[in-house]
């Protein structure tokens, strides 16, 4: 058998160059591979991003929800008796027994602005009004039905009790409404005016 003296030669390098192919096609391949597998999660987290995006928003939207039932709820939940004179609406503490007509506000650090207080009576009469233990001057408006039939108004609260001042309606009336002083004059309202009643 005859051997060629550069053939060992040359199947050595043949060899070194199938070998060298083979690890440069494996990390071809590998490349490729991990590569295919990095874009994998990229796609799964931009699902999850745009998932928990819309899950946000929709999360965000129930304490809006929440906060404008309360609100509401809240607004239900003020409202009490009302008297309401021309555009003005006034929030009233009522007295209706004999006990509660007598104290009125005496004693009352204070009126808030804007609000009253509404002596309701039994039938038509004309009552008798002093200021004992009263810390602030008030109007006095007397109420026939639904109109306003007097006001006596910037009533002291000054009290002698050798010789108090007594105030009366200018007839016979069933609603008294007292209010901060000079609260009448402020609002525009005067005798003539109708008024009506809610939640009484």
């Amino acid at each position: 058998m005859f051997i060629n003296p550069d053939s060992g030669r040359l199947n050595r390098r043949f060899r070194f160059q199938v070998v060298f192919g083979l690890v440069v096609l494996i990390i071809v391949a590998s490349v490729f591979y991990w590569a295919g597998e990095v874009q994998v999660p990229e796609t799964e987290l931009e699902s999850d991003m745009i998932s928990t995006v819309e899950e946000l928003e929709e999360v965000a939207e129930i304490p809006e929800v929440i906060s404008t039932s309360e609100t509401q709820a809240t607004k239900k939940a003020q409202v009490g008796p009302l008297v309401r004179i021309k555009h003005q609406v006034i929030p009233v503490e009522v007295r209706r027994t004999h006990a509660e007509l007598a104290a009125g506000l005496s004693g009352w650090p204070n009126l808030p602005a804007d609000e009253g207080m509404l002596f309701i009576f039994p039938e038509f009469s004309k009552p008798a009004f002093w200021m004992p233990d009263m810390n602030f001057p008030i109007d006095m408006v007397w109420i026939r039905d639904g109109e306003i039939v007097g006001i006596t108004a910037n009533v002291s609260n000054e009290f002698d009790q050798a010789n108090p001042d007594f105030y009366y309606p200018p007839e016979p009336i069933n609603y008294v409404l007292e209010v901060n002083a000079g609260f009448m004059a402020r609002s525009g309202l005067t005798v003539g005016d109708q008024l009506t009643f809610e939640n009484i």
